[in-house]
């Protein structure tokens, strides 16, 4: 279909208005399943090319405008939204569409149809095992943060129940701006009621149990979003990953002091066993596949994506120190992510986005929040600077690999 000019005859009108219809509901649905902003308006743009349109996209957390058309003729659509989780599974599936719609396969009313089956079906695990996905996802990160098995096993306890208090603060629109809060102070107390009974580092088993709920991916997803230029997007997302730190942060500071009520109980420093790793990992790996609603049988590329991840930043680490290392390690996942999409007909973040997780430093950003206020300000804002300058180091990683290898998908 070639572009709509000024004086198009009314086929061309219509056939404009059911590309509009398209986009707005492969925005709504792309926006929902957590692609940020700067890949967003690119395939929007995609989308409308192969519809023969002059599309312009402007996109940040809350808002999307849709404008099609050309000079005088332009027709804008504003479209009110909310930040979506990343959800691999219904992504994979809206790869699958886009594919089809490119190769000229599916009109605009039968892609807008698929569009909404999609949404109407679960493709990840039910509701009900997310708090455990939480508890599982807690159970790996004790390990990683050099937690022994006792930590491991109270973390994923704790993580569970931290879990379901989140999602039922969050159930609902009025008290969705408290899951943070709530989800930070059941943590604390948990991990400090848990450790009168098993003597555990609370520390290890508190910062576990939060690991998911850190804004970690938001933060980086924010810096990500500043270094492609999309200034508005990126700044609006890093300020809600401050927001949710703060909440959690006046949370643990609550639960912290509610712990102060209970005899005081002095815990052995943890051991770890090198065979605990490869159960962590695994943990991890199963744990964050649930919780980023992948399918069943892509389990195995959040696996991969996982282990490059760690593997990565232990090898960064050991070369060129914790900052560096956080980039090589972000550069290794993001290479398999494109590698993979390359050769396979699934999104590169499917490979890529669960390994970013394992070096995210969102709980870098929690202890500094934590000392700032303790009021130790150097060591706070010294742990604070540590978290930026880490996850701009994973950023330059991401930046180098797509330079490297681009992903040939844009999901």
């Amino acid at each position: 279909m070639p572009p709509v000019s000024p004086s198009a005859p009314a086929a061309s009108r219509i056939a404009e208005h059911d590309a509009l219809d398209l986009l707005i509901e492969i925005a709504r649905s792309l926006h929902r399943y957590g692609t940020p902003s700067h890949r967003l308006e690119g395939i929007l743009v995609d989308v409308g090319r192969s519809l023969g349109q002059d599309v312009a996209v402007f996109c940040v957390p809350t808002m999307i405008t849709l404008t099609i058309g050309v000079g005088a003729d332009q027709r804008s659509v504003m479209l009110r939204v909310e930040p979506g989780a990343p959800d691999l599974g219904h992504l994979a599936e809206m790869l699958t569409l886009l594919n089809r719609l490119y190769a000229g396969e599916l009109g605009p009313a039968a892609a807008i149809r698929e569009i909404r089956a999609i949404g109407d079906r679960r493709t990840g695990a039910p509701t009900w095992l997310l708090p455990f996905a939480i508890g599982g996802a807690s159970f790996g990160a004790a390990r990683l943060m050099g937690g022994g098995w006792t930590e491991m096993a109270a973390a994923a306890l704790v993580g569970t129940v931290t879990g379901a208090a989140a999602m039922i603060a969050g159930s609902s629109r009025a008290r969705l701006p408290l899951a943070d809060f709530v989800s930070a102070a059941t943590a604390v107390a948990a991990a400090g009621l848990l450790a009168q009974l098993i003597a555990c580092d609370t520390s290890i088993v508190a910062l576990a149990s939060l690991i998911v709920l850190l804004p970690g991916l938001t933060l980086m997803t924010a810096m990500n979003e500043l270094a492609w230029r999309h200034l508005v997007s990126g700044t609006a997302r890093l300020l809600g990953a401050l927001m949710s730190l703060v909440s959690l942060g006046f949370g643990a500071a609550i639960g912290d002091r509610l712990t102060t009520l209970l005899p005081p109980v002095t815990a052995p420093a943890p051991t770890s066993s090198a065979w605990t790793l490869p159960i962590a990992l695994a943990s991890a790996a199963v744990s964050i596949a649930m919780l980023f609603q992948a399918r069943r049988r892509d389990f195995h590329w959040v696996a991969l994506s996982v282990l490059v991840g760690y593997a990565g930043g232990v090898l960064g680490q050991s070369i060129a120190g914790p900052e560096l290392g956080a980039c090589l390690g972000a550069a290794l996942v993001a290479l398999t992510g494109n590698v993979v999409s390359r050769v396979r007909p699934v999104p590169a973040a499917l490979a890529s986005l669960p390994g970013l997780l394992v070096l995210v430093p969102g709980t870098m950003a929690f202890r500094g929040l934590q000392s700032l206020m303790e009021q130790d300000v150097v060591a706070g804002v010294g742990v604070a600077s540590g978290a930026l300058t880490t996850t701009g180091a994973i950023v330059a990683g991401l930046l180098l690999a797509n330079t490297l290898l681009p992903a040939p998908r844009s999901l």
